[in-house]
C-alpha cells in the first residue's frame, strides 16, 4: 500500500514540475526575422518574448505607435538606455504590460503579458501591431 502512495505522489510531482517549467511555443514573425515564444514561469504565468535586432529607443517608439494604431490607452510608459516599460488597458479593462530589456546595443528583448493569466490571442495581436512599426 505504501508503494502505491509513493508512485501516485511521484506522478503528481512530475506532472507539477513539468507544468511549471518553461513551456514554449515558437511562432515566426512576419518576414521571418523575429521569432516570438510563448513562455510560462512562476513570476509571469504566461507571456510572449521576442529578441529584436534593434536598440531599445526605436523599439519603444514602435511599441507606442503600435498601441496607438490599436487605439489602446496607456497608464505608464518610460524608457532609458537599458530598459523600458509600457502598461495599459484594452477597452474591456484587460491589462497589458510590455517590458523592454537591453541585450546589446543592437538587440532588445521584448516581453508582452496580457491579462492576469496571459491572453495569448490579445498578446499576439499586440505584438503584430508593434511589429508593423519596426
Amino acid at each position: 500500500m505504501i508503494k502505491g502512495k509513493y508512485a501516485f505522489f511521484t506522478v503528481i510531482l512530475f506532472t507539477l514540475v513539468l507544468y511549471l517549467t518553461a513551456c514554449q511555443t515558437t511562432v515566426g514573425g512576419s518576414g521571418g526575422k523575429n521569432f516570438y515564444k510563448l513562455k510560462r514561469s512562476l513570476t509571469m504565468p504566461q507571456y510572449w518574448e521576442v529578441m529584436i535586432q534593434k536598440g531599445i529607443k526605436p523599439i519603444y517608439g514602435a511599441v507606442l505607435a503600435g498601441i496607438e494604431d490599436l487605439g489602446l490607452k496607456t497608464n505608464q510608459n518610460k524608457v532609458d538606455e537599458l530598459s523600458g516599460i509600457v502598461e495599459g488597458v484594452f477597452s474591456d479593462d484587460t491589462k497589458f504590460k510590455i517590458k523592454l530589456s537591453y541585450e546589446s546595443p543592437s538587440v532588445t528583448l521584448m516581453r508582452i503579458r496580457v491579462g492576469l493569466t496571459g491572453n495569448k490571442h490579445l498578446a499576439v495581436r499586440l505584438f503584430e501591431a508593434i511589429e508593423k512599426r519596426f
